[in-house]
């Protein structure tokens, strides 16, 4: 029999389906010979209702933040909410007892915790006995990500290994890979070469903005008139993500200063993006930070997301890798102070070196190998 390993995920955000394509790269070019498939267990459990459930999600995260935010803490800890949101997944678990049934797997890796939830409550009414991991995909944790039936945790960090030890898991259960990223996050880059290719000045301070995948980064910040108060000269890189109407907006904005502002939608080479600037501007999501992290990219951090993205802002300010802002006002002061201060970026950037894991795909893989051999167990 073949040997399949397969990767639910989900589109509920980015971050989620970029870490199933990190493994699912690494898998496919360390193992040829294994057969590793990528589902959106989402769109598998509720095909009917999945493209609603997405943009109601999205829509509330970007118009209602506070109700997330609140949502998200009520169901921090093993309680009755947190609970009921496992209890959601028992919705649709035939759907997913057939695909297992079809693939044969001999491991399912889970990067979204309603994934890892529904494999917890096929093993737990002895549907399957498949093994089950778990990839964490911020700098945090939280309940809904954590289930019985799950064999193996791969985690970005100390501090989460240590928050999922006070949750009960065991620290044998747990391994700290870093947040898997792509591999091209592994390698190492001329920010002169890139500069070039990409039609950047290769001596001018360069800072990259990000929005997000979806864009929800806010269209207030872009102020052509701070610009000029930035030290001179300055080249910005604008990534409005997927957000065409942002993107419009900032063009329009920026027309006059097309020479030292670069806008684009979404792309597919962020490493490159990332690799020739010398500071990031962006929301604290798992993956872009881990990223950045990964090629010792220094941190602004501005609009967290209630819930998960400011837990993630905690744990890059802590580590010296980040600065916040709380305010468009704040915001400018400090973009500011670091154009002018080397010492400061190269500080963080020492401190990204640290903290930062290239080879975090290929370490939780390495982790995955001895389940390879192990043959799917079904009634």
């Amino acid at each position: 029999m073949t040997t399949s390993v397969l990767i639910l995920t989900s589109d509920f955000g980015e971050g989620h389906q970029q870490v199933a394509e990190a493994i699912h790269q690494v898998l496919e070019a360390d193992h040829p010979d294994l057969v590793c498939r990528v589902v959106n267990v989402m769109e598998c459990l509720h095909p009917r209702l999945h493209l609603i459930g997405r943009t109601v999600f999205l829509q509330a995260v970007k118009k209602l933040p506070s109700l997330y935010g609140f949502l998200y803490r009520k169901t921090y800890g093993p309680t009755l909410s947190s609970h009921f949101l496992s209890e959601l997944t028992n919705f649709g678990l035939k759907r997913l007892e057939h695909l297992l049934q079809e693939e044969q797997p001999c491991l399912v890796v889970s990067t979204f915790p309603f994934a890892s939830a529904a494999m917890s409550h096929l093993r737990k009414q002895l549907v399957t006995q498949v093994p089950l991991v778990t990839l964490i995909t911020d700098h945090t944790f939280h309940q809904a990500w954590i289930h019985p039936e799950t064999d193996l945790y791969l985690v970005g960090s100390e501090r989460v290994l240590e928050g999922l030890v006070q949750c009960g898991i065991p620290a044998s259960a747990i391994q700290v890979t870093g947040i898997p990223l792509r591999p091209a996050f592994e390698k190492n880059y001329s920010k002169h070469h890139l500069r070039m290719l990409h039609g950047l000045s290769p001596t001018t301070p360069t800072v990259l903005i990000l929005g997000g995948g979806f864009g929800l980064f806010g269209e207030e910040i872009f102020d052509p008139a701070l610009l000029e108060s930035l030290p001179a000269p300055v080249q910005l890189v604008i990534i409005c993500g997927h957000n065409e109407k942002a993107k419009a907006h900032v063009e329009r904005a920026f027309a006059h200063r097309r020479d030292h502002v670069k806008v684009l939608g979404f792309v597919d080479n962020m490493h490159e993006w990332m690799a020739m600037a010398d500071l990031v501007l962006t929301k604290p999501g798992g993956v872009t930070t881990a990223e950045a992290m990964a090629l010792q990219l220094p941190m602004l951090l501005y609009k967290p997301i209630p819930g998960q993205e400011e837990d993630n802002l905690r744990y890059l300010v802590e580590s010296g890798v980040a600065l916040a802002a709380t305010s468009k006002a704040m915001l400018w002061e400090k973009l500011h102070t670091l154009l002018s201060n080397d010492a400061e970026l190269a500080r963080m950037k020492t401190c990204a070196k640290r903290e930062g894991r290239k080879h975090s795909a290929r370490d939780a893989t390495a982790l995955l190998e001895p389940y390879f051999a192990r043959m799917p167990l079904y009634q």
